[in-house]
């Protein structure tokens, strides 16, 4: 009776099933020709490494390979297999579902990467950059493309991108919704004329991963960066390694002048500035709540700009066994140490606040009794803008 089944009903069906792997499993037993449609989503994401390569490649020329249909997602880790990436990049264009391409190569070849209509988000990790000129011929093969990351191979190794003849201001402005970068990129002033020579490149959201490497340059960089890109940016994202940190690269931005210029920011997310710590000096608290002065500065200097809705991820690594009623109150004790936050959200009328964490999960109990019970100690003014949210 399975088998007469109409194929868009058995779309449906197996569509239902994507996110229960053993549902999946089974349903490829229920009918022989369900069997390909219900593995397919168990394929949309692939992982090549350099010892993966020639097996890939050998199924690619199977007649029985369906990935070029099934794959959505598609990494590909080459670091020591650079002669067979010629081969697999030519394969890229028969994938007709790929939407996110990511590469870690020390060299790309940008020149053979076909045009590939279908692809949204591109990560690109490497070792040398090319010259400006060509990353933008190869970005412009991709004219879907919405989401682009950049960073390098070794975070501590300064990128080097070639100067070009060709004037950067000629390069034709490339609509992207996100752009990422390793902080470090910005240490690149050909990088940085690029960013300020096409100011409708990140429109949307500004993704920074700051490892605290060439702290000054990087601070230079990414302050003259947003002195042009600001007034564009809507969503900014920052990202402090504890390298970063301790080279006070958060008060180096700040004096830097760029953050004054953003001034259409509606959501700013802000990552490594704020942690959970084992406490076994104060009776009665398990927990500090470590909170950077980094934060409060890049929170006053944000006042002007007309923030609407502050992210903060915490670090929450030391709470994975403590989801329980015992350790309820522990955790709130320690995020009251918040409170000093507030009075600067306060301040420039903001109207949500986040905390992005591990709590236990998206439908967990202790995330839900921790907002409600957290959120009833806070001052009545802002109780109604904080939202305790489950990282992904």
């Amino acid at each position: 009776m399975t088998s007469s089944l109409p194929p868009e009903l058995t779309d449906v069906i197996i569509s239902h099933l994507d996110d229960d792997l053993r549902s999946l499993r089974a349903s490829g037993l229920v009918c022989r020709t369900w069997l390909p449609a219900s593995r397919s989503p168990l394929y949309r994401y692939l992982k090549i490494k350099d010892a993966d390569v020639d097996r890939f490649l050998s199924l690619l020329s199977s007649p029985h390979n369906t990935f070029f249909s099934t794959v959505w997602a598609l990494e590909l880790v080459l670091l020591s297999s650079e002669s067979k990436t010629t081969q697999l990049i030519t394969h890229l264009s028969q994938f007709s579902r790929l939407e996110g391409l990511a590469i870690v190569m020390r060299e790309v070849p940008y020149d053979l990467v076909p045009t590939l209509p279908s692809v949204t988000a591109l990560k690109l990790r490497i070792a040398h950059a090319p010259p400006i000129p060509q990353l933008h011929r190869f970005i412009s093969r991709l004219p879907m493309l919405k989401q682009f990351r950049l960073g390098t191979i070794r975070r501590n190794e300064r990128p080097f991108f070639p100067a070009s003849p060709m004037a950067i201001s000629s390069l034709v402005a490339t609509e992207l919704e996100e752009v990422a970068m390793d902080g470090v990129c910005f240490a690149s002033t050909v990088l940085v004329d690029w960013l300020i020579s096409t100011p409708r490149v990140a429109s949307r959201c500004l993704s920074l991963e700051l490892s605290g490497f060439h702290p000054d340059l990087v601070a230079e960089g990414v302050s003259r960066a947003l002195k042009s890109l600001g007034p564009h940016i809507h969503d900014l994202r920052l990202s402090f390694s504890d390298v970063a940190i301790a080279s006070d690269l958060p008060g180096k931005l700040t004096e830097g002048g760029g953050l004054d210029f953003c001034t259409a920011l509606t959501t700013v997310q802000i990552s490594g500035l704020i942690r959970f710590i084992p406490q076994r000096q104060r009776p009665g608290r398990l927990w500090l709540l470590d909170i950077s002065p980094s934060l409060h500065v890049l929170l006053r200097r944000l006042q002007p700009t007309g923030v609407r809705v502050l992210v903060l991820d915490v670090d929450t690594c030391c709470l994975a066994d403590a989801h329980t009623p015992a350790h309820m109150d522990s955790v709130i004790l320690a995020l009251v140490d918040t409170i000093s936050l507030y009075e600067v959200g306060s301040e420039s009328g903001l109207e949500g606040l986040e905390f992005h964490g591990k709590w236990g999960g998206a439908r967990s109990w202790f995330r839900e009794h921790l907002e409600v019970a957290f959120v009833a100690l806070l001052p009545p003014a802002v109780r109604f803008k904080v939202r305790f949210v489950e990282q992904v």
